[in-house]
């Protein structure tokens, strides 16, 4: 990934998911911030 696509979603992407990560349902013990890593996973 590129330092520009890294900082976008840094800066401008994962605040974004922590911010609505606690209306996504979940599902047994996920936490909010599970949610976010899971969104932001690269593989």
């Amino acid at each position: 990934m590129s330092p520009m696509m890294d900082q976008m979603l840094v800066h401008e992407v994962v605040p974004r998911l922590r911010a609505t990560a606690r209306s996504i349902p979940k599902i047994g013990s996920e936490d909010d911030e599970e949610v976010v890593q899971d969104a932001t996973l690269i593989p």
